[in-house]
């Protein structure tokens, strides 16, 4: 009898801390996104609370718990899905623009985003929607090799800490990002590698492969491609993961690009020839240099030619 009566004491009082619960749980979660803290849903839970306490003994302990389990699905369908992107930062590129246009597109109403950038810095960061919580993740760059490892070691072991497996669905959006692709396996066991390239016509089959493998792509549960082509491509040489491969084009603002092109450009120059590139300057996976030799050669064989070379990144100097 006693042993009922205590099970009955601990179901009851369940019900109750659930809803204190519940209540300081929509207190934390408006406090973290910056809202104003709902004052319906802080006397839903106050009377729920109060209605617990006077009515606690008329409620049989098996109808308690069945409004515990109603209650928690409620709350978890309630709940929004959490979301991480990795990027290393938000300077002029194709990679970069892509990403502000998927954060525009996603339905924060259903979704919590977090983007993980290992520099917070660039122009498309004041293009960032609201709604997004943006977080650094910086690498120490200490030219002491050892130094280095270790700081870098110690804040990853940080964010394993503090983020291990927290989010529904992570994104290693850049890439090359080598600290994007080990921390988007961190966050989420549903992860996703987004490849934005076809890198077979930049790389030799065994630097393909060693490029990707440094990425540890058999461990992402997704391979996110924006063509088909690029898909094809890594499926030649990784059959066995054709499974995870899906292609997702990326989002483009078309009203934005109308705009732009009803703006004058300078004219071309009357019997040249004009070559030109809009693009992140980054000769690892641009090979900007083929563009160079081939001016330099027509050029070279009295070809009238000109070159504009538009853009950002790590080779601009």
């Amino acid at each position: 009898m006693l042993i009922k009566r205590v099970f009955y004491l601990i179901s009851k009082y369940s019900f109750g801390m659930y809803l204190i619960s519940a209540c300081f749980d929509n207190f934390i979660y408006t406090k973290l996104n910056e809202t104003v803290l709902s004052v319906g849903n802080c006397l839903y839970y106050f009377f729920g609370v109060i209605l617990f306490v006077v009515l606690g003994s008329f409620i049989s302990s098996v109808v308690i718990e069945n409004i515990c389990i109603i209650l928690m699905r409620c709350k978890e369908k309630m709940r929004k899905k959490k979301l991480i992107f990795f990027a290393r930062n938000l300077r002029v590129g194709g990679i970069e623009n892509s990403l502000i246009e998927l954060l525009k597109n996603i339905n924060y109403n259903k979704y919590q985003v977090t983007l993980v950038l290992e520099k917070k810095m660039g122009q498309n960061l004041e293009k960032i929607p609201s709604y997004v919580r943006v977080i650094e993740y910086k690498l120490c760059q200490n030219d002491c090799v050892i130094i280095r490892k270790l700081i870098n070691f110690a804040h990853r072991l940080k964010f394993i800490f503090k983020y291990y497996h927290r989010y529904d669905f992570s994104c290693s959006y850049a890439t090359y990002s080598i600290p994007g692709s080990i921390l988007a396996r961190i966050s989420s066991k549903n992860n996703s590698l987004y490849v934005h390239s076809n890198y077979a016509l930049l790389y030799s089959e065994k630097d393909f492969n060693k490029f990707f493998d440094k990425l540890k792509v058999n461990y992402f549960k997704t391979i996110l491609f924006v063509s088909n082509e690029s898909r094809e491509s890594f499926i030649n040489r990784y059959p066995c993961l054709k499974e995870r491969t899906i292609v997702c084009n990326n989002f483009i603002d078309y009203k934005k690009i109308q705009k732009l092109a009803e703006i004058e450009i300078l004219p071309k120059k009357k019997k040249k020839i004009l070559f030109s590139f809009v693009g992140r300057l980054d000769e690892s996976s641009k090979a900007l240099t083929r563009l160079i030799l081939l001016i330099q050669y027509l050029a070279g064989r009295n070809f009238s030619v000109e070159c504009w070379i538009i853009g950002d990144g790590p080779d601009k100097a």
